[in-house]
Formats: C-alpha cells, sequence, structure tokens
C-alpha cells in the first residue's frame, strides 16, 4: 500500500515494497530536506516489519518537525560557515592594509628625514616625523588589539540568578 502526497499535506511520502525472497514488506516514510529553497536531500524513516496501516498523523508530524530541526541546523552551519569566511577576509585585509599602510609610512619617513638631514630640520619635518610616528604606533595597536581579540577565552557556566543578585546588591549599594 502507499500513502498519497495529498493525504500527508504533500511534504511526506510513504512507500512499501515487498520482498519476495524473505516475506517482509518494508515500508519508509520520506519528506524532503529543504535549506534556503534548495532541494539538499531526503530524510527517511524505514520499517522493517510487515506494516499495512498508513503512518499516523504523529509519525508525520515527527517526521516534519525533524526534517525542519535538520534544515535549520544546516542553515545555521552555512550562515556560520559564511561568517567565518568573511571574518578570515577581513582578518587578511586588515594585515594587508597594515602591511602597506607600514611600508608607505616608513617610505615617507625615510625621505622626510633625509630631506631634514640635507636642508637642516624645520618645525614642518619635525611634525611630519612626529605624525608618521604615531600613525605607525596606531598601526602596531591595531595588529595588538587584533591578536587579543583573535584569542578566545574557553566559556564558563554562569548562574543567573546568582548573579542578578550580586548585581542588584552592587547597584543598591
Amino acid at each position: 500500500s502507499s500513502q498519497s502526497a495529498a493525504a500527508t499535506g504533500g511534504h511526506h511520502a510513504t512507500a512499501c515494497h515487498d520482498d519476495a525472497s524473505t516475506h517482509t514488506c518494508r515500508c519508509y516514510l520520506y519528506t524532503p530536506l529543504i535549506v534556503d529553497g534548495t532541494h539538499r536531500g531526503e530524510i527517511c524513516f524505514v520499517t522493517h516489519g510487515r506494516r499495512c496501516d498508513p503512518f499516523g498523523d504523529g509519525e508525520l508530524l515527527f517526521a516534519e518537525l525533524t526534517d525542519r530541526l535538520l534544515g535549520h541546523e544546516l542553515k545555521c552551519d552555512r550562515k556560520e560557515q559564511r561568517l567565518r569566511n568573511q571574518a578570515n577576509l577581513t582578518t587578511v585585509l586588515n594585515r594587508v592594509l597594515r602591511h602597506n599602510l607600514r611600508n608607505k609610512l616608513t617610505v615617507i619617513r625615510g625621505h622626510t628625514q633625509a630631506m631634514a638631514d640635507q636642508h637642516g630640520s624645520t618645525e614642518h619635518s619635525e611634525q611630519i616625523l612626529e605624525t608618521v610616528d604615531q600613525l605607525i604606533t596606531l598601526g602596531d595597536k591595531a595588529r595588538d588589539l587584533e591578536s587579543v581579540l583573535d584569542q578566545t577565552a574557553p566559556r564558563e557556566t554562569t548562574d543567573l540568578t546568582a548573579l542578578a543578585k550580586r548585581v542588584t546588591t552592587s547597584v543598591t549599594n
């Protein structure tokens, strides 16, 4: 016997196959796994014994909820992967930008210092050298900050009730 897709809301299909060699019937219920509108496969539930009755509402609901849960998990996994890829790209671009800026600032500093040595140090050359040094230091600080942010602190369980009481006590005192 076979349940029609219309009888199951159009999302599930069932089929039974008789195995003549073992005189058993294998029935299965499947539902398509759709993620972001794209068919990613099917989730199948198989019985190994003879089954004459159609799958019940509870079994169909279980299949549907399992499908939704797996679809949601796959969608979250894909989103997390995209975020990791974007973070990695941002890190690489940040490093390239800092490297290129440092190289250009070093060139500016070198030329300014050479001009000051040839023509005598002036207030303008001193200001340029000071500003270039500040920009180089700023780039170093950005690198240091990035390395601190890249470190992932271990997670720990927190008792929110106790935390709320401590904060409340702290604020009221």
